[in-house]
């Protein structure tokens, strides 16, 4: 009876520290089951925030890009202003003192603005700066930038043009707006404009 009582004990004992394993085990694997769980959603908030700061950065440099834009833009004609077209008139002449190669400039000026403004209206002169942006834009080279200087003043750069070539350009500009009437709100209107241009290098005294 001894031995058999001994033999129950000592079963009993293994059958509770292997119980007592067996929820160590359990609580081990929950702990580290609990670690990779929160180092998992670590990694998602991680991988969440870094893509939230990458579209923050996206937003911001196109929010940049976007204000540039605006700044450098005529709101009327779509235009560059005469912001940049200073700065591009700069570095044009820049690149052309340090190269030689030529770049001309042709300006031009609304003949009879303010008349246009007093007998249509200013709605009707905003009209008429915005077709002959849109005229002048598309008698141009393609290589050739165009902005409103001011006003009803309109500027165009042109890289590699010499001064002949400029006055060949100011009078497709010229023909682009006075051979044809603009159509004002259904009613035709005569816009002619004044040129001038100018070239550098300046052109030798038989150009």
């Amino acid at each position: 009876n001894e031995i058999q009582a001994l033999q129950i004990t000592r079963q009993r004992w293994t059958g509770a520290a292997m119980a007592v394993g067996i929820t160590a085990r359990i609580a081990v694997a929950a702990l580290l089951y609990g670690r990779y769980r929160q180092s998992e959603l670590g990694n998602a908030r991680l991988t969440q925030s870094r893509d939230e700061l990458q579209r923050l950065h996206k937003a911001l440099v196109d929010s940049s890009a976007e204000l540039a834009r605006v700044a450098h833009t005529d709101a009327l004609t779509g235009l560059p202003n005469r912001r940049a077209m200073t700065d591009l008139l700069e570095a044009r002449l820049r690149r052309a003192r340090g190269s030689g190669r030529p770049v001309a400039v042709v300006l031009l000026d609304i003949d009879r603005f303010k008349a246009i403004n007093d007998e249509h209206g200013h709605l009707a002169g905003d009209e008429v700066l915005r077709q002959v942006a849109t005229r002048l834009r598309a008698a141009l080279p393609a290589a050739a930038e165009i902005g409103r200087w001011g006003g009803e003043e309109f500027l165009a750069v042109v890289d590699d043009c010499s001064l002949g070539a400029a006055r060949e350009i100011a009078e497709r500009l010229r023909a682009a707006l006075a051979d044809q009437p603009l159509d004002i709100t259904g009613r035709p209107l005569a816009v002619t404009a004044s040129f001038g241009v100018a070239s550098l290098p300046a052109p030798s005294a038989d150009a």
